[in-house]
Formats: structure tokens, C-alpha cells, sequence
């Protein structure tokens, strides 16, 4: 299976990550079956320059794909596991995305235009999860809504 290694220096929240990439190698790597398409393992030659690699593309799946730590499993092979980088092997799609962005009252992504439309012309609904809530323009057919739920295990 071919995969390109990279060195990532992006901030993992950044939608396109290709200005701060750079290509360690394209190699031919040996998968782990049964295969987990989310995060992936994988085995390679050893060469002192994969250490570096953080980061793929496989091109198979068309995803990238953070890495963990390699792990040396002799003096000839290397191993990786990946974790899916969602936003950035979507990135086309959520580019294209017609939407209104809404972000947590606690955390800030630097990364998120925060010009929202204006809702003048709507009538406005207000929705509550728990303690958060925010508003929404009722009136907007056009526009699609893509709400997202960020929290810890055992959150209340």
C-alpha cells in the first residue's frame, strides 16, 4: 500500500495543512489486518528518516492521517498507527459547506471565521443543550446547519 510520509507543523484545528507539510518519503508499506480504516497500522523499512514522519497521506483511502510515535519492532522495520485527520482529508467538501458557524461559549478556534451572516430578515430561534445555547435564523431554507458537540466523558 503506498503512503506519503510528511512532517506536519499545522496546528491540528487548521483546515488545510499542506503550506506547513513537508514530504519525508513515499514508501510501500505492509497494513495490519483486520485493517481499521480510522486508524490504520502500518509497517515499513526502516530508515533513520521516518522518525520524523508525524504525519500521511495513504494514498489507497484518500485520508490523511496524524501518526503515533514509531516503533522500532527490529533494526529492519518500523511501525506506525494513524488516527484519521478528519478535517483535513474533508477539506474540499467542508470549504464548499454553505453553512453558519457557531462556536463553544468556553474555547476559541482562531481557525473558524467568526463574521457571521446576518440574520436581519430571519426570525431567530433559540436552542439549548444543557448550559450552552445559542441562536439560529429559523427562516434561512438555503443555508445547511452542521452542529457539532465537543465535550469529556462523563461530562453532565
Amino acid at each position: 500500500m503506498e503512503i506519503i510520509l510528511y512532517r506536519n507543523l499545522a496546528d491540528p484545528r487548521v483546515l488545510d495543512k499542506r503550506t506547513q507539510m513537508s514530504t519525508i518519503a513515499t514508501v510501500q508499506a505492509k497494513v495490519y489486518y483486520p485493517l481499521n480504516i480510522l486508524s490504520p497500522s502500518f509497517s515499513l523499512k526502516y530508515s533513520s528518516a521516518h522518525i520524523a514522519a508525524n504525519y500521511c497521506y495513504i494514498t489507497d483511502f484518500g485520508r490523511y492521517y496524524f501518526l503515533s510515535e514509531p516503533v522500532l519492532d527490529s533494526g529492519e522495520v518500523i511501525t506506525f498507527t494513524g488516527q484519521i485527520d478528519s478535517i483535513m482529508s474533508y477539506r474540499t467538501a467542508i470549504s464548499n459547506l454553505d453553512c453558519v458557524c457557531l462556536t463553544s461559549q468556553y474555547d476559541f478556534n482562531e481557525y473558524i471565521p467568526h463574521d457571521i451572516p446576518s440574520t436581519s430578515k430571519a426570525t431567530i430561534t433559540n436552542y439549548r443543550f444543557g448550559n450552552f445555547s445559542f441562536k439560529l435564523p429559523e427562516d434561512e431554507t438555503d443555508l445547511q446547519y452542521v452542529m457539532m458537540l465537543n465535550g469529556l466523558a462523563g461530562d453532565p
